[in-house]
């Protein structure tokens, strides 16, 4: 179904979908059931508004923060909208034309338990590289991040550590942190990271992760950044 939907592309509609659904030859009574359900969840983030599409939210030059969570946020849909958000963002723009996207993804360890958010990251993580965007992970807890999208990754950014044990498992997946020690991490501060980037022409990244400091973002509602702080 994912193949279908990335072959809609743009045109991608829930309707589209269950139409596919219900003439795939291949699947039996109770695979399209499941499927439709699937879908469902789908369907609540669906724009039905003509002329809308996921530009209206996101653009060159601004950074657009999406919150996954909260208590309105059941894990059950957690899946459904990184895969309409990942496909969405690597699908091209005619308004804005090409343009490099970087999709940072922050905490991380949410996702522990969601086997199927995680199949569901990695497969279109697979898509990245070949869009013209880079993926980010960041978090201070990433032992629950399998091993495949840690190569799937352009840059690494690891926050305060406060255990041995999760810097050496990152350690082990990112080769750019590995001129670093636990002391080095043990000591960042509020908005400060190792930032590890996994390929780079720059010979300057190739020598192995740096340290950063993120001033904090002002923005207005929208994800519009008007300036740093």
């Amino acid at each position: 179904m994912l193949d279908e939907a990335q072959q809609q592309g743009q045109r991608v509609t829930i309707a589209g979908l269950r139409h596919f659904i219900d003439n795939a030859e291949d699947l039996n009574v109770n695979q399209k059931r499941t499927a439709h359900v699937r879908l469902n969840a789908f369907a609540e983030f669906e724009d039905t508004e003509e002329g809308a599409d996921i530009w209206d939210l996101f653009q060159p030059g601004c950074a657009t923060v999406v919150f996954l969570g909260g208590p309105h946020m059941g894990r059950g849909k957690v899946a459904p909208l990184v895969v309409a958000l990942m496909n969405g963002l690597l699908q091209p723009s005619l308004r804005h034309g090409a343009f490099q996207r970087l999709i940072a993804v922050d905490e991380m360890n949410l996702l522990e338990d969601d086997e199927l958010a995680w199949k569901a990251f990695i497969r279109t993580a697979r898509l990245v590289r070949h869009r013209g965007s880079t993926l980010m992970l960041m978090g201070q807890d990433l032992l629950c991040v399998p091993k495949e999208l840690f190569g799937l990754s352009g840059l690494v950014a690891i926050m305060a550590q406060r255990s041995p044990a999760i810097w050496e498992h990152a350690q082990a997946r990112v080769g750019a942190l590995r001129g670093h020690r636990y002391e080095d991490v043990m000591r960042l501060g509020s908005g400060e990271m190792l930032l590890g980037a996994t390929e780079t022409t720059d010979p300057g990244w190739q020598q192995g992760a740096r340290h950063v400091r993120c001033r904090p973002l002002r923005f207005m509602h929208g994800g519009f950044t008007r300036a740093m702080v």
